[in-house]
């Protein structure tokens, strides 16, 4: 659990950021205006205030365009791939409430732990469906070279091509 900054126990990060990007104002002249509101935060203060929203703010944009990213690759996909990436973003939102536990919005922590369970236990589901579809495929493509070795005994050359076009074939799941 970390220690929450004293910008964060004043309520004044938001202002902070707007002072510094805005009114372009330095951390100096930061923690000078924040004296006169009464809030006493020193520029080193204002600094780390500032540069922990940054980098909060650039993980916020690189999920989201991660996202975006992950979302645009399983469009033409099925749901499972849909359902892996919205679980890997889940899981990866609860590490980073495991990382600053004083924010977790769970009245219970029991509440916390029982929904990541859930989630781990529909990853583990999907893995499973995700296999027996993948050795569905594989059971069919044999049996369609088991028919199609019955049929064409006579013509092996044949065979042979129809052999490496089925041992190729992807199929979307």
């Amino acid at each position: 659990m970390g220690r929450r900054s004293k910008a964060e126990l004043e309520g004044v990060t938001g202002d902070i950021v707007t002072m510094h990007d805005r009114d372009m104002m330095t951390h100096r002249e930061i923690a000078e205006e924040l004296q006169k509101r009464g809030k006493d935060l020193s520029d080193e203060a204002v600094r780390r205030s500032y540069n922990s929203a940054r980098r909060k703010a650039e993980k916020y944009r690189l999920a989201a365009e991660s996202s975006k990213a992950v979302l645009e690759s399983v469009a033409d996909g099925t749901n499972t791939d849909l359902v892996e990436a919205a679980n890997s973003i889940l899981i990866n939102m609860f590490y980073e409430k495991i990382l600053d536990m004083e924010d977790l919005e769970f009245e219970k922590p029991a509440d916390f732990f029982k929904a990541m369970g859930t989630i781990a236990k529909n990853q583990v589901e999907l893995s499973k469906h995700r296999l027996n579809f993948q050795n569905g495929v594989e059971k069919a493509k044999n049996a369609v070279y088991e028919a199609l070795a019955q049929s064409l005994t006579e013509h092996p050359d044949l065979l042979e091509e129809l052999k490496k076009t089925i041992a190729e074939l992807e199929v979307k799941e």
